[in-house]
């Protein structure tokens, strides 16, 4: 009888062993095997993080000849229900509201996506809101500020993004909330928004199409700097303590744009909100892959840095700074942290 339970125990422990050991065999494989496949999503064809795609693309590709990444058009949003579902793997252009609302399951979201996203590194917190008036309908009206649209009632058209853009939409209906009115009021007014992207909302601007432009880009913008040559326009000046509830309602930044970025537009330093845009990864994404997607960026940060002005200070220190809105940080990207002690220097929202 004794030597029985001897021999089943001795089994026992031999295929613990053995599961033990294979595991650990399956896991090297993992860590070693740069044949992985990733898609990316999160914004359109075009644009701005069409490049930075193009530019992340080629970085993985060089660092690990046999990955295949592959990009899937959607939007800020629909990236995030594309990763949950395990439709894609990455979201480029997350923003605060996107990830609110995801969490909370809020429209344009059909369930909440809580526990079905993982944070992976903030990209940028560069994207700066920009209120630019024609100066001939601020003539008219006497309007130079948000205070004196709120006080005088101006039948303005203003261009501000896409319904679906929610980091850009629902901050600027914030922003207009804070300062004493709102989108029903401008339409009330006789006003109306532009629905458009960014660079059609520039290009109605200087079309006169719409008179004013409420939208984000990067500081400074050459876009709007070749328009001010050609047109007068001012800058709508925002009170410094409604921008400020604005940016701590979604975690972001009131920053000071200083007069030299725009000579001919400003006639003083103006503050408005900057935002951040975090990277997202699905649950569903092995760790090792997540890890070496950002150790190829770190690795090359000055090719990253080179891509556009935004990203000129990348670097695994600014990646760090992920955004914590019940998002928790991914393992991978968690281990990449660790290993350089920067975990601790991360920022929570």
């Amino acid at each position: 009888m004794g030597n029985n339970i001897t021999k089943q125990l001795f089994l026992r422990g031999a295929i613990l062993a053995l599961s033990i050991f294979s595991m650990s065999q399956w896991a090297m494989a993992q860590e070693e095997d740069d044949k992985f496949s990733l898609t990316v999503t999160g914004a359109g064809v075009q644009g701005y993080y069409k490049v930075v795609y193009e530019t992340f693309n080629g970085i993985l590709r060089d660092e690990y000849p046999e990955a295949s990444v592959t990009f899937r058009p959607s939007s800020p949003a629909g990236g995030l229900v594309f990763i949950a579902d395990g439709k894609a793997d990455l979201s480029l252009a997350a923003g605060a509201p996107e990830i609110q609302y995801a969490i909370e399951g809020n429209p344009p979201y059909p369930r909440s996506l809580k526990g079905d996203l993982r944070s992976v590194m903030q990209l940028f917190n560069t994207q700066t809101f920009h209120f630019v008036l024609n100066k001939d309908v601020a003539d008219e009206y006497g309007v130079y500020s948000f205070a004196d649209i709120a006080k005088k009632k101006p039948p303005l058209t203003i261009a501000i993004n896409r319904q679906g853009n929610l980091q850009v939409v629902d901050v600027a209906k914030d922003i207009f909330e804070a300062h004493g009115f709102s989108i029903e009021d401008l339409q009330s007014w006789g006003g109306q928004v532009s629905w458009v992207a960014s660079g059609t909302g520039l290009e109605q601007l200087q079309d006169r199409k719409a008179d004013m432009f409420m939208n984000v880009r990067f500081v400074p913008d050459a876009r709007v700097n070749e328009i001010v040559r050609s047109q007068d326009l001012v800058w709508v000046e925002a009170d410094q303590d409604a921008l400020e509830s604005v940016a701590d309602k979604w975690g972001y930044e009131v920053i000071t744009i200083d007069q030299s970025n725009y000579p001919e537009l400003m006639d003083t330093s103006q503050p408005t909100i900057t935002q951040w845009s975090a990277l997202l990864a699905g649950p569903h994404v092995p760790d090792a892959v997540v890890y070496k997607f950002i150790k190829a960026l770190v690795d090359n940060k000055k090719r990253v840095q080179q891509v556009h002005p935004s990203l000129k200070a990348f670097s695994a220190e600014e990646a760090v700074k992920i955004v914590n809105l019940d998002v928790p940080l991914h393992p991978g990207a968690e281990r990449f942290y660790r290993e350089l002690d920067l975990l601790e220097q991360g920022k929570t929202r």
